[in-house]
């Protein structure tokens, strides 16, 4: 069996453009993905250094957004159908309340 990669362009991008993109894509899915600097997200002791944002509808486009991260795009996040693998990690690597409520 042979398997077919998909080569991923990324581009890094600010907070408010994110937020800017996010804001003309409603209610689309967006894949997520935190880069962190320890394991120990949940009491803050350690927080996401990058995100990864991948819309659904086009895989072939992945932002890279460096901390810090605006309250904006908190936000906005927080208004997000948001997909990942260990989801509660990212969101608590974010700082996002699991309640969908804003930080």
């Amino acid at each position: 069996m042979t398997k077919k990669t998909c080569p991923v362009e990324w581009e890094e991008v600010s907070s408010e453009r994110a937020c800017s993109m996010l804001a003309a894509r409603p209610g689309e899915p967006v894949i997520v993905d935190t880069e962190t600097d320890g394991l120990l997200v949940r009491d803050g002791q350690h927080t996401a250094r990058y995100l990864g944002l991948l819309f659904a509808a086009d895989p072939a486009e992945c932002y890279i957004i460096k901390a810090p991260f605006t309250k904006e795009l908190l936000d906005a996040l927080c208004s997000t159908l948001l997909v990942g693998h260990n989801i509660r990690f990212d969101a608590h690597a974010l700082g996002l309340n699991l309640d969908g409520a804003a930080p």
